[in-house]
């Protein structure tokens, strides 16, 4: 049974819990738009569509960014600093993965050594492994973040 330091009907407690659930959806959100560009990178390169890979990769950067400098204006409840920094590591990582490392598929055509794509999908495999573990740090601060809180 988690104790209220608060009592349940607590301002604090129902912004705390609002919050935590905001930053939620926006991981939601960006794995939502993470898969839709991974099928839409696999069917480029399938189809070989390259032209159109850097525009679509330069709009996922850019939704990265803007939930960046959201939850950098985030004002923090009943200590949720940590929780908030690391939803920021979180989106630090995601744009650095789709700065750096998808930013490589950009550059490909029709001519591209299919052992060079190759190589670029087991990095972005990498990036994709090394995020989950950018999530599941965030999980578990969530979760000390809400039995604290009481929600």
């Amino acid at each position: 049974m988690a104790i209220c330091l608060w009592s349940c009907t607590s301002p604090e407690k129902k912004k705390a819990k609002e919050l935590s659930e905001t930053l939620s959806v926006i991981n939601d959100s960006l794995a939502h738009r993470g898969k839709a560009f991974a099928e839409f990178l696999s069917a480029a390169v399938r189809d070989k569509q390259f032209d159109k890979i850097a525009a679509a990769r330069q709009s996922y950067e850019d939704y990265i960014d803007s939930c960046g400098r959201f939850v950098k204006h985030i004002e923090d409840v009943a200590g949720s600093e940590q929780l908030r920094r690391s939803e920021l590591a979180v989106l630090g990582f995601d744009k650095h993965m789709v700065n750096i490392d998808l930013a490589l598929f950009d550059s490909l055509t029709p001519q591209t050594d299919p052992a060079r794509i190759s190589g670029l999908f087991a990095i972005a495999q990498k990036d994709a492994q090394k995020e989950s573990e950018f999530i599941s740090k965030f999980k578990e601060i969530q979760e000390e973040y809400a039995k604290r809180n009481g929600f």
